[in-house]
């Protein structure tokens, strides 16, 4: 009976040293928007148009199980911009993987990263690649990382619609 007692005193103390979801979200809002990097030169390839794009951050939001990240999209070979907004069920991501040193591309178990473009053009995709310094601070990387990994503790993964027949 006392090692029961025990064992929980030392599990809730476990407890009381965790981040809230609202502090996790907070704390990578914050490092984003403070290290996010704009790049002058384009530095993504884009195998579709086989030509290289500057992805710019703009900003980061969370609502709910939802991390929605806003961007602007510049080809190597256009002067145009095309403004993006990434939704992402935190729950579903999958995997980070760190890029070249300055992007975080992050995927999802499935299709469903759903892509706006200029407010009108949706498509979905299984990752998307978002340029922070992450030289800026010491262990930022593992520590982004491990915040993202926190974060999808809170959330479920999305639901598979199943076919009627």
């Amino acid at each position: 009976m006392r090692y029961i007692f025990l064992f929980i005193i030392l599990m809730s103390s476990l407890n009381l040293y965790s981040q809230t979801k609202v502090e996790t979200e907070n704390w990578i809002k914050s490092k984003f928007e403070k290290w996010k990097e704009d790049f002058k030169e384009p530095n993504i390839f884009n195998d579709r148009f086989k030509q290289l794009y500057i992805e710019t951050p703009i900003s980061i939001q969370f609502i709910g199980c939802e991390m929605i990240f806003k961007t602007s999209r510049r080809y190597e070979l256009s002067s145009s911009v095309s403004k993006i907004t990434y939704k992402i069920n935190i729950g579903d991501i999958e995997e980070l993987n760190w890029v070249d040193g300055f992007n975080l591309y992050i995927s999802s178990r499935k299709t469903n990263i759903k892509s706006t473009f200029d407010n009108s053009d949706v498509r979905f995709t299984k990752g998307v690649a978002l340029s922070i310094n992450i030289y800026a601070e010491e262990n930022l990387k593992e520590r982004l990382t491990k915040a993202i990994n926190h974060l999808k503790s809170f959330c479920t993964q999305s639901k598979d619609e199943k076919e009627v027949f």
